[in-house]
This record gives structure tokens, sequence and C-alpha cells, in this order.
């Protein structure tokens, strides 16, 4: 099990944390040539919800990155490793944006 951190932070630097878990293990190298500029995603293009406030203003954008992953003994998860990079790898062949 890998409990994956990531975090949205706007145009002024604030900052929102969320976690995810994926049944497997991962990490950050094995998905980066998938994200956006090897570094951003958008959670919604892969199933997760955004961290984003819900009031926003001109410093906000749809990207997100992936802080840290970290090997968890916990048995509540949101997908298996290979789902999750199925559709990092989808979202990515489509383009973040489209």
């Amino acid at each position: 099990m890998t409990k994956v951190s990531y975090v949205y932070r706007d145009a002024s630097n604030y900052k929102f944390w969320g976690e995810f878990r994926l049944l497997g293990k991962i990490n950050i190298e094995t998905i980066g040539s998938f994200l956006f500029d090897g570094e951003y995603f958008i959670p919604e293009k892969i199933g997760l919800p955004p961290l984003r406030p819900d009031k926003t203003n001109e410093d906000d954008h749809l990207l997100h990155s992936l802080e840290a992953c970290e090997a968890v003994e916990d048995c509540t998860f949101s997908m298996t490793v290979a789902e999750f990079a199925r559709r990092i790898r989808r979202a990515h062949q489509r383009g973040w944006f489209y």
C-alpha cells in the first residue's frame, strides 16, 4: 500500500494538501514523464478530488503536484497502482488540458 500526498499551490503560494492511497507500490519517478512539465497533474482528469478552494480568484488554476509517496499498512485505498498509472498515462496522451 502506498500513501500519495499531493498539493495545490496557487499563484500566491497558498497551499492545500491532500492524500490518497494506492494498492501496491509506486514512486513519483515512475510516473514523472507522464505529468505535465514532469511535475503537475489535474486531479479531476484521473478521478481524484481537486484541492482548490471553493471560492477561487485570479491566482487559482487547475494544476496540482505529487509531493511524496510513502509505504503504509492501511487497508483503505482509492485505486490500484496499475489503475492509477493507466489514468495518468491516458491523461498525458490526451493532453492534460483537453
